[in-house]
């Protein structure tokens, strides 16, 4: 079991272009995620970095799973600024997964 601190962000926001601003009541951590045409998240604020932060309150009515942001120890951490993402061996599993269900 983690030792971290579990907040869970709130949906604040839902903008015009589709992203959506998340924000957590606990430490003050804002954030802005992208869903389309690329996935990608912009941190506003950057509230308790120690704590893992999931989805889960607002008035999103289909929240299916928690919405993890904290990068896997596996996989590299990606910049939060848009451009080309380099392809690893580690990430092919995830491109062939994300073709296959269209994404």
């Amino acid at each position: 079991m983690s030792d971290q601190p579990l907040h869970t962000l709130q949906l604040r926001h839902r903008h015009a272009s589709g992203a959506e601003e998340w924000s957590c009541p606990h430490c003050g951590r804002r954030l802005l995620i992208h869903l389309a045409p690329v996935r990608r998240r912009t941190v506003l604020a950057q509230g308790d970095p120690s704590a893992l932060h999931v989805g889960g309150g607002g008035s999103r009515q289909t929240m299916h799973a928690p919405l993890r942001l904290k990068p896997t120890r596996h996989l590299p951490a990606i910049p939060d600024e848009p451009g080309h993402i380099p392809v690893t061996d580690a990430l092919l599993p995830w491109i062939r997964w994300m073709d296959q269900a269209g994404l």
